[in-house]
């Protein structure tokens, strides 16, 4: 909102305002559910203007309050200029203040009265320029709707009886000031909202009630008032009587040897505006600086003065499958500790962020290769040593530096993106056992019997391979099988896997899931999603009578079918919570029995007439 203003005029613009010098979103909407409530709910009417070059200036969105209160429509403001959306008299109005704010570079704070489709009302706006750069590319405008305390101005006016009523009445805090700042009256809101008698606050220095911090700012104030210019949006900290300090703002106006001043408590819509601020620019899981920011700091931090400047791209390994496997609350307590370790290991000028789900960048500005390096090996220290009590931290990292001002930042940041993932294909295996022994350390909490008996199918199924002829690539797909083909029990209830004696339908239902839970961790995996059809696999029959397919004799994978009968021999070879171990000539038998219809009849030979002759000899 904006009208007609001179812009040498003092009283539209705010004593001590200065240019705000940081990136503004794209858009307010969109940053996610508490995001957006925040911003709808601001009682004043807020509206976001995006600086084109010309400058043309293109509403970009406005808040639910301004809609009511203006009656443009939201969807018809976003995306369009003042010229395509209001009456060109007002279009030449809006923007003749729009352009004056982009020419100050600062805030300016003016009054209007505006014809729009709610009616006439008299507004006092507030532009706010957002630099980027040192040019302004975005201006936050706020209204309030001060119609009302228009109203008390004529009330003074036009009968000192209308003024007392409303004095008395009016929600916001009023009083009457000489002009050394001595309160001569004060409305019964000061009690309400600060908990001072109005008569005891007679005669008292307006500056004993305010911050010590702001005490300077609120001379200069009244300085200004005291030179006949008009205060409007002025905010400072105030003692309530209970000694507790508030945001107050103030609208003031000198009238002879009196101030007649206006304030209202803000303090929530200042911790609304604030925490709207921070979720425009932070990760709220993390506290990182999100991917809005980075984008941004690392456009306005590609100056000379800061070169050279080093991008260092870091990814945790494993995400996907902790969150499959454990639950999102540990993959969230793992991103959470991987932002600890890079808080400790850069320094307090260095920009970090979490720019995708397991993905960070960080921003080293006046770092060279060297220095660069030396932080990754101090992230790398710290990742190794962390421990979320179920997984290791597992960090791949890559970097790269600006050395020269016609390298484009944004081929560093591809080029460490680039040095991160081929060090994640390096250090892959490393990382990957790590994972796994977590998970197998997890188990082994969980679920011990389970877990020893999945390393025993290991070991005879690294053993059987070989004998079979396996090739090593061969061996070690089946090896990270057998250990994990049992990962989806942890999905079912301990009471279950541990129940003595037969289990019910409904348990034995459950039971048969765990095939289909070990498949869906595997397969969200890259490093055991080749493990996945033969995990989900282990229970079929040759026969076709298995689950959860029905699958039957080669369409059961060969690494199933192998696994398959050894789970089967290690089962029958230790004692159960359901039944003794078997002897070994009722081992031999059941497995024999087995075959061709539990049991693949080829390897069932081989492994009972060669290889297990030869394990037993």
């Amino acid at each position: 909102m904006t009208s007609p203003a001179n812009p040498h005029d003092p009283s539209v613009t705010q004593p001590g305002n200065q240019p705000v010098e940081k990136a503004a979103a794209a858009s307010i909407p969109g940053n996610g559910l508490e995001y957006e409530k925040i911003y709808q709910s601001i009682s004043d009417a807020i509206f976001i203007i995006k600086v084109e070059d010309g400058p043309t200036f293109r509403y970009i969105d406005s808040n639910r309050y301004h809609e009511q209160m203006t009656g443009l429509a939201r969807d018809d403001l976003r995306g369009n200029t003042p010229q395509e959306v209001l009456p060109p008299y007002l279009a030449i109005t809006v923007e003749k203040n729009y352009r004056r704010c982009w020419n100050l570079k600062s805030t300016i704070v003016y009054e209007e009265t505006l014809s729009l489709p709610k009616g006439s009302r008299t507004w006092q706006t507030t532009l706010t320029p957002i630099l980027e750069a040192g040019e302004v590319r975005y201006i936050v405008g706020s209204g309030m709707d001060i119609s009302g305390q228009k109203s008390v101005e004529i009330a003074f006016q036009e009968a000192h009886e209308q003024f007392e009523s409303f004095f008395s009445l009016s929600p916001d805090l009023l009083c009457i000031a000489n002009t050394h700042g001595r309160i001569t009256k004060a409305n019964k809101a000061w009690k309400l909202l600060m908990g001072y008698d109005p008569m005891a606050l007679q005669d008292t220095l307006i500056f004993e009630l305010v911050h010590p911090e702001d005490v300077e700012t609120s001379i200069n104030a009244l300085n200004a008032l005291n030179r006949g210019e008009s205060l409007m949006g002025f905010v400072i900290r105030m003692r309530t009587n209970a000694g507790e300090y508030r945001f107050i703002e103030w609208n003031a106006e000198p009238s002879g040897s009196h101030i007649f001043a206006a304030a209202r408590d803000i303090t929530e819509r200042k911790a609304n505006e604030d925490r709207l601020m921070y979720l425009n620019f932070h990760d709220p899981l993390t506290g990182l600086y999100n991917r809005a920011y980075f984008e941004d700091a690392l456009t306005r931090m590609d100056v000379p003065r800061n070169m050279p400047i080093s991008v260092i791209t870091a990814d945790l390994n494993g995400l996907k499958l902790v969150n499959d496997t454990f639950g999102h609350e540990e993959g969230d307590t793992l991103l959470k500790m991987a932002a600890d370790v890079l808080k400790k290991a850069c320094r307090a000028d260095d920009i970090i962020a979490r720019v995708g789900g397991d993905e960070f960048s960080l921003l080293l500005p006046r770092t060279d290769a060297e220095t660069a390096a030396h932080i990754i090996q101090r992230i790398q220290a710290l990742a190794h040593a962390a421990h979320t009590g179920t997984v290791m931290l597992s960090l791949s990292l890559g970097e790269a530096t600006k050395t020269a001002e016609h390298q484009h930042i944004s081929h560093i940041l591809k080029d460490s993106e680039s040095a991160m993932y081929h060090n994640k294909l390096l250090e892959s295996r490393w990382a990957k056992n790590a994972l796994i022994e977590s998970i197998a350390a997890v188990m082994e909490s969980q679920a011990s019997r389970t877990m020893e008996h999945c390393r025993r199918v290991q070991k005879l199924s690294e053993a059987f391979g070989k004998r079979l002829g396996l090739t090593p690539e061969r061996i070690e797909d089946l090896s990270l099988l057998a250990l994990m083909h049992d990962i989806g029990i942890m999905s079912v209830p301990m009471e279950i896997v541990d129940k003595r004696g037969p289990l019910d339908s409904l348990e034995r239902v459950q039971i048969r899931k765990h095939t289909e839970s070990g498949y869906r961790i595997a397969v969200s995996s890259p490093d055991f999603a080749r493990v996945a059809e033969d995990i989900l696999s282990h229970h079929e029959r040759w026969d076709g009578e298995g689950y959860p397919r029905g699958l039957s004799r080669r369409e059961i994978p060969i690494h199933a079918r192998i696994v398959s009968l050894i789970e089967a021999y290690d089962t029958m070879s230790h004692d159960q919570v359901y039944r003794p171990r078997l002897s070994r000539d009722q081992i031999q038998k059941e497995l024999a029995d087995g075959a061709g219809t539990q049991f693949d009849p080829h390897l069932t030979r081989l492994f009972l007439n060669e290889f297990l002759t030869e394990e037993l000899s």
